[in-house]
């Protein structure tokens, strides 16, 4: 008798570390891509965050100047930026998010940090 309740017992303990390792599991699975999206969508905020500065410099026309801050670093991350043809790219751990502009060309380049963004007789310059 006390032997089968010995096995028993062994039984119950092996099921139950088997669903808390399959519950382990899972929530390693789901916290990764938690963290996959919280970081796209910080980059997606920096896109979207140039795209406007860029797009007021055109729309306000002729002497509009203004200074904006680019993160170090998106969520713990480093990342590239680029313009080309009307968008923004930012590069970050082997993905890639892009926003338009209604600015084909920029005049200098975005950094990380401050930047100071102003439409001169209709070009836009970045410093």
């Amino acid at each position: 008798m006390k032997s089968q309740v010995s096995i028993e017992f062994l039984i119950l303990i092996s099921i139950l570390i088997a669903f808390a390792g399959i519950v382990i599991l899972v929530n390693s699975s789901f916290q990764r891509n938690v963290r996959e999206e919280e970081i796209e969508r910080a980059a997606l905020q920096a896109c979207e965050k140039i795209s406007f500065e860029i797009n007021n410099a055109v729309r306000f026309g002729e002497g509009y100047k203004r200074s904006f801050y680019l993160e170090e670093k998106i969520a713990g991350l480093d990342y590239t930026l680029n313009l080309e043809n009307y968008t923004i790219i930012i590069e970050f751990d082997g993905k890639r998010i892009e926003c338009k502009t209604l600015a084909k060309e920029i005049n200098g380049n975005l950094k990380k940090g401050w930047n100071l963004i102003q439409n001169l007789k209709g070009d836009i310059y970045v410093s």
